[in-house]
């Protein structure tokens, strides 16, 4: 990723300890000159948080309290929320070459340029994170569909599963 001050460095930096566990990221160029979002995909649950920009270590904080809030609004207890964001202050983004993380990190992204075009959307300040990030928690992307033997189908199941609801 671009920029002054990169994310963290996946060789040196500790991993998170929370139920959550790995994350990887990746930089989207959006259909609006200069600008990009970067997509946030644990592998556990596949649930996708939206930060607009380019990434830097000044997104990490912003990136766990989104994190925290998705949480919230899939109902997991606060004090397992509270836990853990805890956990998440320590936190590692890897790289990844798994086919099957990057296809699902692709099929976010061709999600946000349908959302993009269909809903006609003229500038990046028009996008409502919130919602894609729900929209991504109710639908099945990419590799996820592995884990249907397991009864399970959709990121926000995987969550509550993760945190025993």
């Amino acid at each position: 990723m671009k920029g002054p001050d990169p994310l963290p460095d996946s060789e040196t930096d500790p991993t998170s300890g929370g139920r959550l566990g790995e994350w990887y990221a990746n930089v989207k160029s959006l259909p609006f000159r200069g600008k990009s979002v970067v997509i946030f995909f644990n592998v556990n649950t596949y649930i996708t948080i939206l930060l607009p920009g380019s990434g830097s270590r000044k997104m990490l904080p912003e990136f766990v309290e989104r994190t925290g809030r998705l949480l919230q609004r899939l109902n997991v207890p606060q004090h397992l929320i509270d836990r853990e964001m805890e956990a998440m202050q320590e936190i590692r983004l890897l790289k990844t070459d798994s086919r099957s993380i990057l296809g699902s990190m692709n099929d976010i992204g061709r999600h946000l340029n349908g959302y993009v075009y269909y809903d006609r959307i003229a500038s990046i300040d028009e996008m409502e994170w919130d919602r894609q990030e729900r929209i991504l928690t109710e639908h099945i992307y990419g590799a996820i569909n592995k884990r249907m033997s397991e009864g399970v189908t959709y990121p926000k199941h995987l969550v509550k599963k993760i945190f025993e609801m």
